[in-house]
């Protein structure tokens, strides 16, 4: 369990400076206004998701055969995928179809800063264990 939590480090402190950025804009009334609670809750769930992928990858990881590990890459990019179209539609429908699309499309944004994050850091473990 250890490895995995020094494989998450670098994944917390940027949900922890997502978080705290989204607060400090908070506190700044600029001209764009943003759905704090979105951004709050796309930083939560695409936190989830990534860390949720990264256990699903690392079981693998040593498997001798390759394409257990390729499986796991692409099944947990299928959920993630699926996870946030599922969300976003959700989101739709329960505003009625007045969202603010600022703030969606940031929350959206977090999708590729995690997923640019987990395949580093996975591209790492790869790296030790070949």
């Amino acid at each position: 369990m250890i490895p995995f939590l020094k494989s998450t480090k670098n994944i917390s402190i940027l949900g922890i400076v997502i978080l705290i950025s989204i607060t400090i804009l908070e506190q700044f009334k600029s001209s764009l206004t943003f759905d704090h609670m979105l951004l709050h809750f796309s930083n939560l769930f695409f936190y989830m998701l990534t860390i949720v992928s990264m256990a699903m990858q690392q079981k693998y990881l040593n498997d001798k055969n390759p394409n257990v590990y390729v499986r796991a890459v692409i099944g947990s990019m299928m959920i993630r995928m699926f996870a946030t179209i599922l969300v976003v539609l959700i989101y739709v429908k329960a505003v009625d179809n007045k969202y603010d699309a600022i703030s969606l499309f940031t929350g959206l944004s977090f999708y590729l800063v995690y997923l640019s994050l987990e395949v580093k850091t996975m591209m790492k473990l790869n790296q030790k264990n070949a």
